[in-house]
């Protein structure tokens, strides 16, 4: 059985050896919600290919009995609706979350590994408890996965079988024991934040160089046929859009964030938002991408909260209204 909301079965969720060991620590008694870290603010988000919704991590307090009052706190992965900015709770773990191109599962990480669930409804934001799966059954941390456009296969990265600790960009099938290393020469830089185009057979990434820091790299998705696409700055998180064609990652300079957005093939950079900017990703339709403000430094009107525009940087408009609060 289902319980609408926030997503519980009737077992408890602890029940599921497979859930990380933080995830079964430091939680009320009786409760089923977690109290791993996470931050208050909206991070990382992924829009549903329906549109109308968008998964991020996000940490709120919750009235779980219905007596008018916050009782406990929800770490995890949250819903806001794209058009009102309606959230709702979904998992109480997990980060980084990426939909599968059919809608039906999410890939996150948490713990160190990456978990698949699958998302029975969206509103009601529900999901099956029991199809939670471990798919990194190793002991080594994995972090921010990425689907294959077949929903075949999911990529992450990972310092697995590294033996200086490197991390690089792993594919594994997604219902089958089957895991390709793509990374080549990890001696000369990590490989991490990568994300599979749903429409070609490529996958982009950052790629750490000791002379000039992250910079955003394209592979194809046995890893051959390098190509660097940045070369100024550190850069991060890099999104294809839906067509493939364009590329929105993360810019940074000393004490500045910016959302670009280029060609596939690192030509036509533009700078499309303001300052302290990041984690942009693109709607199902390419016509708008959705991204976070935050500024470290100060308390600027906005900041913490999600905010969708045009692809183009047009039409700026603050998404979420959060406020923090505590049970």
């Amino acid at each position: 059985m289902l319980i609408p909301l926030l997503g519980f079965s009737s077992c408890s969720l602890f029940d599921n050896d497979q859930i990380p060991e933080c995830l079964k620590k430091d939680r009320k008694p009786g409760s089923e919600i977690s109290h791993c870290d996470q931050p208050v603010f909206f991070s990382r988000p992924d829009w549903h290919p329906g549109g109308v919704w968008i998964a991020a991590e996000h940490a709120d307090s919750l009235d779980t009995n219905h007596d008018g009052a916050n009782d406990t706190w929800f770490n995890g992965i949250w819903l806001i609706h794209a058009e009102t900015g309606k959230t709702q709770p979904l998992l109480p773990f997990g980060g980084a979350p990426a939909w599968n191109p059919a809608g039906t599962h999410l890939a996150v990480h948490g713990g160190g590994g990456i978990y698949t669930v699958e998302v029975t409804s969206l509103e009601p934001a529900q999901f099956d408890t029991a199809s939670i799966t471990l798919l990194t059954d190793f002991d080594a941390p994995a972090f921010f996965p990425t689907w294959s456009g077949d929903g075949e296969w999911i990529a992450f990265d990972t310092n697995y079988e590294d033996p200086n600790g490197t991390y690089g960009i792993v594919k594994k099938k997604y219902n089958e024991n089957i895991m390709i290393d793509i990374t080549k020469n990890r001696s000369q830089g990590a490989w991490r934040h990568g994300d599979w185009s749903k429409f070609t057979d490529r996958i982009v990434h950052k790629k750490y160089r000791v002379d000039s820091g992250w910079d955003i790299f394209m592979v194809d998705t046995n890893g051959h046929n390098s190509a660097q696409l940045t070369s100024n700055g550190d850069n991060h998180f890099p999104k294809f859009s839906p067509d493939g064609k364009k590329i929105a990652f993360t810019h940074q300079m000393p004490y500045e964030f910016h959302v670009v957005v280029m060609n596939s093939d690192g030509s036509n950079k533009k700078v499309i938002t303001n300052n302290h900017s990041r984690e942009a990703t693109w709607s199902p339709d390419g016509e708008q991408l959705v991204y976070v403000l935050l500024n470290l430094y100060e308390t600027v009107p906005g900041n913490g909260q999600l905010w969708v525009m045009d692809s183009n940087g047009k039409n700026k408009k603050q998404l979420t209204n959060f406020v923090p609060s505590t049970p």
